[in-house]
């Protein structure tokens, strides 16, 4: 072909280059524009999304929360049950991130001894999404708050005690086993056996019914709530006993023996066995003795806590709460002793409401009628007890957690669960616990489906 037809097809193919080039760009322009929408689209999603499930989950939180709430105020249960809707958790906080609210209502009756609520949880998160829960509760027919005496493993009755009010049954998790002739207002139960060779009375008695869940509870979990700590040192090759303030000013520095107040210190001690080859404790113990009242408080004690001495009287109780990471042994010939109430100023700590007793091994009670207690005494072993103390509101657990030996900090005052003298208890179901939640006894919710009871 000739140079000059060679040139002018080239000019003329020219143009086309420039134009599909033009139209490609534009092609690859607009894919990249579509695919920045698309992701910009999908993201927007993607965080509407992640809030909306923000909000659920502080929806979750708010329902928790109020059947904790629920538990703390079961005595108010029918106040909640109206035609109304109420406010039962107000706007609260959650993790920085949104709050939430529940309302509750009446659901009406489902078959069980109260009527069921309606409650609705309300979760808001981020850019203001919400969820909204709704659940029907209803108190279960093996509530913890019917009995007055529970256990987590067996139980035997060997005595005449009474058991009054209107949620004074009896219940343990293991074996019931009663030779003597207890009077229950309500029920005598065993999630085991149930065996009777005395002559018990009670709405309803067996075996073989529901296992109750017991939150357990130790003396350390609530030891931030003191007025006084007694503990130990080790100081020129003897240990001492040490009394601290809530604020952490030691008060006392005890030798073996001494006192501080009305409470005697006495050091652990120790043998060994060559016959068991082991060694033999008498551990770190903390004694109320004589005729003196101790200071009222809330005391976080390391070892055993002995209350011995004539203490607290009808009209001028001692106001206290006992966190023993021992045992706890009640051998006074009179006591009248009870937990700190809102009235009482600062030695009021809602962690510790209604709590009397707390030990991280046993109780023991051995005494007469002369003993009366107010509050809820809480073992993480065994309970036991022989006397006849007045308990005139209030209720015992013993969680069964284990059963460890006697050791430095404690002893293995009960190895299992007994009642073998005339205690008269009386509970009628309207002690609130702490405000932690696992203080001891938990009522057992359970969402209600198509009017059935739970």
């Amino acid at each position: 072909m000739p140079e000059k037809a060679i040139r002018r097809r080239l000019r003329e193919e020219t143009g086309s280059a420039l134009l599909a080039s033009f139209m490609l760009t534009v092609l690859i322009t607009g894919a990249g524009l579509t695919a920045m929408t698309a992701s910009s689209v999908a993201l927007n999603k993607s965080r509407n999304l992640v809030n909306e499930k923000q909000a659920t989950y502080m929806a979750e939180a708010a329902l928790n929360h109020a059947n904790l709430y629920l538990h703390q105020n079961i005595a108010n249960w029918a106040s909640y049950a109206t035609t109304t809707t109420q406010t039962l958790i107000p706007s609260t906080s959650f993790a920085g991130v949104g709050s939430y609210t529940v309302t509750v209502k009446t659901a009406g009756a489902t078959g069980g001894s109260q009527s069921a609520l309606l409650l609705t949880a309300t979760g808001t998160g981020l850019n203001k999404a919400k969820k909204s829960i709704a659940t029907v509760v209803d108190i279960e027919a093996g509530n913890l708050q019917k009995n007055a005496f529970i256990t987590g493993q067996s139980l035997l009755v060997s005595g005449n005690p009474t058991f009054s009010g209107t949620s004074g049954g009896i219940h343990a998790n293991g074996n019931l086993t009663i030779s003597g002739n207890p009077q229950i207002t309500t029920n005598a139960e065993a999630s085991g056996t149930y065996t009777v060779t005395g002559h018990p009375t009670s709405a309803f008695s067996g075996g073989a019914q529901p296992y109750q869940t017991i939150n357990s509870l130790t003396a350390w979990q609530l030891s931030g709530s003191r007025d006084y700590y007694f503990t130990f040192a080790q100081k020129d090759t003897h240990y001492h006993g040490h009394v601290y303030d809530k604020w952490g000013n030691r008060l006392a520095d005890l030798h073996d023996g001494e006192t501080w107040g009305c409470w005697k210190y006495t050091s652990y001690s120790y043998w060994w066995s060559s016959t068991d080859w082991t060694y033999y404790y008498t551990p770190f113990t903390w004694t109320a003795t004589g005729t003196c009242t101790p200071t009222n408080g809330t005391y976080y004690v390391i070892g055993d806590v002995v209350l011995s001495g004539t203490i607290g009287a009808t009209g001028t109780p001692w106001i206290t709460t006992i966190l023993a990471y021992g045992s706890i042994q009640v051998t006074s010939p009179s006591l009248v002793v009870r937990p700190p109430t809102s009235t009482d100023g600062s030695l009021y700590k809602s962690q510790t409401q209604n709590l009397l007793f707390v030990a991280s091994k046993d109780i023991l009670i051995t005494g007469n009628a002369s003993q009366n207690f107010t509050g809820i005494m809480s073992a993480y072993e065994q309970v036991g007890i022989n006397g006849a103390p007045v308990v005139a509101k209030g209720y015992f657990l013993a969680q069964d957690v284990s059963n460890g030996a006697t050791s430095p900090y404690g002893t293995n005052a009960v190895a299992s669960n007994y009642i073998s003298g005339n205690m008269q208890l009386t509970y009628n179901g309207d002690l609130a616990t702490g405000s932690q939640g696992n203080a001891v006894t938990r009522a057992t919710y359970c969402p209600v489906i198509s009017g059935q009871s739970c």
